[in-house]
């Protein structure tokens, strides 16, 4: 399996991607925020970033399956610089660049469903 961090808008024109999930076990919805940039496009079950989003208790499982965490540009490269490990840290410098001060994005953890062959 392989797992992605990715940084997406929190609205597009009409879907609000930060709302809980209300469907039954199993959904066909794959709905995914728009990828504004990649945080760490593969990692393993065991990165400490996407733990960290998985188990953060502000989290929000949404309609699409994946977890995601609401915060401003400068919280996100906070939460970066102390949950991840030295590859996603890598990214704060895009993070900067990219991401508008003081608006909302959305961390995503996500699993794109990639079967890896880790022999």
């Amino acid at each position: 399996m392989s797992l992605s961090i990715y940084i997406g808008a929190v609205k597009s024109e009409n879907f609000d991607y930060y709302k809980p999930y209300s469907g039954p076990d199993i959904s066909s919805a794959t709905y995914c925020p728009e990828r504004i940039m990649d945080v760490s496009p593969l990692v393993g079950v065991n990165d400490p970033l996407f733990s960290a989003i998985m188990m953060d208790n502000d989290s929000v499982r949404t309609d699409w399956g994946c977890r995601v965490l609401k915060k401003t540009k400068e919280d996100l490269m906070v939460y970066v610089m102390e949950n991840g490990s030295f590859t996603t840290c890598l990214a704060i410098e895009d993070m900067d660049r990219t991401l508008k001060d003081g608006e909302e994005y959305l961390l995503v953890a996500f699993d794109d469903g990639v079967e890896l062959d880790e022999d």
